[in-house]
């Protein structure tokens, strides 16, 4: 788009930078490192597993939906998570970590998305991961898997408040190319 500005999206490990993606929707980079990185953007947390699945991955989602529900106190929060194909899967120490940040800001989540690009064997390894962290927290919001991001923002959309709307979520999907690049 025409209004877009270039942004440099490269950060060192726990930068944060804000930068606009589209004139009116900003975005934060929380983290990134070359296992994963945390953004924000309006009420959403966006979260990109790369290489393997990290406590520092865990910690930067965590200050971002400290921070979110501090900036918009009483605004359900949006997390989308995505798992790239390779990814390898996390420790019990680290599905503990995800379970336990999920239990102790489920009543703020509007709810929860989960993108594995694997296929596969390795996709039902990953679905009984994303099982075993529900049973835990005993999810109080709705949450779904998928195997690609347009249709988990097609079901984000329906689950979330109406303010939600295309802008948001073309932002979105232009937030997680970015973080796809930077590291």
């Amino acid at each position: 788009m025409g209004l877009e500005r270039p942004v440099d999206v490269r950060v060192r490990s726990k930068d944060v930078r804000r930068v606009a993606s589209s004139p009116s929707i900003p975005w934060e980079v929380v983290g990134s490192s070359a296992d994963a990185a945390v953004a924000t953007q309006g009420h959403y947390v966006v979260l990109l597993w790369r290489r393997t699945v990290v406590k520092e991955g865990v910690e930067w989602t965590r200050s971002a939906f400290e921070r979110l529900a501090l900036e918009q106190p009483g605004r359900k929060i949006v997390f989308l998570t995505v798992v790239e194909s390779g990814c390898e899967i996390a420790s019990a120490e680290v599905r503990k970590d995800v379970a336990d940040l999920l239990k102790t800001h489920a009543g703020r989540l509007a709810c929860a998305a989960i993108v594995f690009e694997a296929v596969g064997f390795r996709m039902t390894i990953l679905r009984s991961f994303i099982t075993a962290i529900n049973l835990t927290t005993r999810s109080r919001f709705p949450n779904a898997v998928f195997s690609h991001v347009d249709p988990a923002l097609s079901w984000i959309m329906d689950q979330s408040p109406p303010a939600d709307s295309i802008a948001e979520r073309q932002a979105v999907i232009a937030l997680v190319s970015r973080l796809r690049i930077s590291s």
